[in-house]
């Protein structure tokens, strides 16, 4: 997976996730037909985690990579945040997210995003 969005990153500048569809340089998220209207954080973090498809991302890893600055108590509260607007823009259901999981008792709670995911595969 990483092989192939790399690949696309470097042929394009865009690469697919499922339904999803980012120009990097564009700044532009698809997902099916439709475009999704995020911040420059959101989208941000998202190219971010689509970078790092299929490896788990720490929350002082996404502060340092896409807010800039280090680690403190209380800052997973702004991650979790964007977090969950992103998951209500990009997955057809929130509740059940396809591309954004977060993984539980792993250290500290962390998030990372599958890829190559399409509707009903495991």
């Amino acid at each position: 997976m990483l092989a192939a969005v790399e690949c696309g990153l470097r042929e394009t500048g865009t690469v697919r996730v499922g339904d999803l569809l980012l120009n990097l340089q564009a700044r532009r998220v698809m997902c099916g037909n439709e475009e999704v209207r995020l911040t420059r954080l959101g989208f941000d973090l998202l190219a971010y985690l689509v970078w790092n498809a299929g490896r788990v991302v720490g929350y002082d890893e996404l502060l340092r990579e896409v807010w800039g600055y280090d680690y403190t108590e209380g800052s997973q509260v702004a991650i979790k945040s964007c977090l969950k607007r992103l998951r209500r823009k990009i997955e057809p259901n929130p509740a059940q997210p396809r591309y954004l999981v977060t993984v539980r008792y792993v250290h500290k709670a962390m998030a990372h995003l599958i890829g190559g995911r399409c509707d009903d595969e495991e």
